[in-house]
């Protein structure tokens, strides 16, 4: 539950940042603000949805017999 709190603050503080820019910097295009934004939000649900643990693989143990 933690992890999912924040989440959703970084994901609040990140769209407000960038629905801010427009106000601070108003000769910066929303083009070049939109992928970053993006992006980061992307990240963030990546990090919310994927495991993380990852498996361990013996892959080149011998095997014992």
């Amino acid at each position: 539950m933690n992890l999912l709190l924040t989440i959703i603050i970084f994901m609040i503080v990140l769209n407000a940042g960038a629905s801010f820019v427009p106000f601070l910097l108003p000769r910066v295009k929303l083009e070049l603000v939109l992928p970053y934004q993006l992006w980061f939000n992307v990240i963030l649900i990546f990090i919310l949805i994927l495991p993380h643990k990852v498996g361990d693989f013996k892959l080149f143990e011998k095997i014992k017999q």
